[in-house]
Formats: structure tokens, sequence, C-alpha cells
């Protein structure tokens, strides 16, 4: 028994040396192992969020399908009619007036030509210039004036797509049907499941006609 106690003694030395030298050890380690003041430290990214799980989906609904066509709609609505009446002639008016500006700058140009035999050079040029920019100012005006009708043509449009969709919904919810289906989009379909008559009918007694606004003026 005497002769292990050296052996217990020795091993509590070693283990005590061990736990008083590990703080220098690895203080002098840590130290080796710490960059340089001023270096830059490369941070690891941040982990990546764990994905979340997507709730389960209930049961997809049953497709009820009905079929439209859109341009037929588009073509014979009252209101529609209405608005390519009142575009035609915004049209036609701005046509015409396009046409007495035209003829009075062919007029002014044969009087340039006839002017030139007895004008300097100088005041041709200056005159002919002069001619120039008022020929580029009125194909800018004309062209800026169709621009114009074109915009307000759209917008009494989009008057009537609005309320066509709105049409469209009403009458989904009371026949139950869920997919809307354009007809020139679809090869066959039987002929119940075309609304086109009856969404047409409903346009025509919710939106008879739409103002369109008058065009504006271009600036100079």
């Amino acid at each position: 028994m005497t002769g292990t106690i050296p052996n217990f003694v020795h091993a509590a030395a070693l283990v005590l040396m061990t736990v008083l030298m590990w703080p220098a050890e690895a203080q002098q380690q840590q130290q080796q192992q710490r960059p340089p003041a001023g270096a830059q430290t490369q941070q690891r990214p941040a982990p990546a969020a764990p994905a979340q799980a997507q709730p389960p989906r209930g049961p997809l609904d049953d497709a009820t399908i009905a079929i439209l066509n859109v341009d037929l709609i588009l073509q014979k609505a009252k209101a529609v009619e209405g608005i390519r009446s009142q575009v035609e002639g915004f049209r036609a008016r701005a046509q015409e007036k396009a046409v007495k500006d035209d003829d009075a700058l062919r007029k002014e140009e044969q009087e340039l030509a006839r002017q030139r035999p007895v004008l300097t050079p100088q005041a041709f040029a200056d005159r002919e210039r002069e001619f120039r920019g008022k020929v580029g100012a009125f194909q800018r005006r004309t062209q800026a004036v169709f621009r114009e009708i074109d915009v307000v043509g759209n917008q009494a449009m989009d008057e009537v797509r609005k309320s066509l969709g709105q049409i469209v919904d009403e009458l989904s919810r009371q026949r139950d049907f869920n997919i809307v289906l354009s007809r020139s989009q679809v090869v066959y379909a039987r002929a119940s499941l075309d609304i086109t008559d009856d969404v047409l009918q409903r346009l025509d007694r919710a939106l008879p006609q739409v103002r369109v606004a008058q065009p504006q003026e271009p600036k100079e």
C-alpha cells in the first residue's frame, strides 16, 4: 500500500502542473493564432435560415369553364360603336385642318420660288430657312393631334373593358363558373358554354354609351 502512494502524488502533481500551465500555453497559442493588429478578419457568413415548411394545400376546385368572344363584344357593343363614331369625327376634323394647312404651305412654297429671282442669295436663304421651320412645325403638330385622338379613344375603351370585367365577374357568381376563356384561344367548345350574347346584352344595358374626351390642342 505504501508503495503506491508516490504514484498518486506524482499523478496529482502532473495534473496540477497541467492545470496551472494550460492558461499560459493556451494564451500563447491564442496569441499565435490571433491575427496581427490592423489585419482584416474574414467573417463567416450567417447560417441560412431553415426553409419553412409549406402548409398543405387543400383540394383544388373543379374547373367550370365558360367561353367569351371578346373581339365580337368590342366590335358590336353600343358603347364601342359610339366611341368609334366620336373618334372618327375627331379624325375627320383633324384631317380637314391638316389639308388646309398643307395647301397654305404649298402656296407659300410656290410664292417663295416665284420671288427667288428678285431676292438676294442671303435673303432667299433666310426665307427658305423660315419656310422649312414652318413645315417642320406643321408635321409635328399634325402628328401630335392624331396621337392625342388615339389617347382619348383608348381612355374611353378602358371604361368599356372595366365594365366588361365587372359583368363577367357578376355572371360567374350567378352561374358558378370559375374559368373564362377567350373564344380565339379555343379550338372547340359546345355552344352551351358560350356566354357572349348574355354578356353583350348586359354590357349594353349597363353602359350604353361613353363620352370621349375632347382631344387637347398640342402646344407649339
